[in-house]
């Protein structure tokens, strides 16, 4: 078998012959191929053990086993004890965005810390009040680049692109904004032409207080791929 054109391209509700398929790309048929026919698919490479076993029900397929989203949907990227650091630094960035509200600023809480030591190197809130480029993200950026002597940043794409040229490993949130960069149709953390690429997790919890505390027990992790969402 041999495939022609994704089914898309067809607009006549007739399947059309073999010799205007290859009419309309401007070649001749190649004769002994038979009438055309419709024959599903995978639209992506597999990447799980899953998807290659029922993409390979219906075609011949590549597989390299992505071992990372299959960490993900077994639940085995974070340790207990992963998850309870994540939690806590989580829950400070939430209280330094009660913070900001009680001053009259956007509710947006930051933490950077440094994962080989678990230490937190920076903390901040929004303060667009004293000027528009001091998001709560690009602010603590700018305490860790002083810290190493350096500062002031400033580039296209804000808050996430400066995440990028910063070389952040994970970036955990619980709430996207609108017109944000992650967790929207936007999604520049997984855009191809960047040097440089972090991983987003989504926390959701069932606790409906506006609080994380305890959220160990009772949150989940969704993990943002770019075309999928893994939880």
């Amino acid at each position: 078998m041999v495939l022609i054109c994704p089914l898309s391209e067809v607009t006549s509700s007739v399947t059309p012959t073999l010799t205007e398929l290859f009419n309309k790309r401007g070649v001749s048929a190649p004769p002994g191929l038979g009438e055309p026919g419709v024959q599903s698919v995978a639209r992506d490479p597999p990447v799980t053990r899953q998807q290659y076993n029922v993409a390979a029900q219906h075609w011949p397929t590549f597989f390299h086993e992505d071992k990372q989203i299959t960490k993900l949907l077994e639940g085995e990227v974070f340790s207990q004890l992963d998850t309870e650091h994540i939690v806590h630094f989580m829950q400070k960035a939430q209280d330094t965005a009660m913070a900001a509200r009680n001053r009259k600023e956007v509710a947006v809480g930051a933490v950077i810390v440094d994962p080989a030591s678990s230490e937190v190197v920076a903390v901040s809130h929004d303060r667009q009040s004293c000027h528009p480029l001091q998001h709560a993200v690009m602010t603590c950026i700018d305490q860790v680049a002083h810290s190493q002597g350096a500062g002031a940043w400033q580039c296209q794409g804000r808050c996430a692109m400066a995440l990028v040229h910063s070389r952040i490993r994970r970036v955990f949130y619980v709430t996207p904004t609108q017109g944000g960069a992650l967790g929207t149709h936007c999604k520049l953390h997984v855009q191809e032409g960047l040097n440089h690429h972090y991983e987003v997790f989504q926390m959701t919890t069932s606790d409906s207080s506006n609080t994380l505390c305890g959220a160990c027990s009772n949150h989940s992790w969704t993990h943002d791929t770019g075309r999928n969402k893994i939880t």
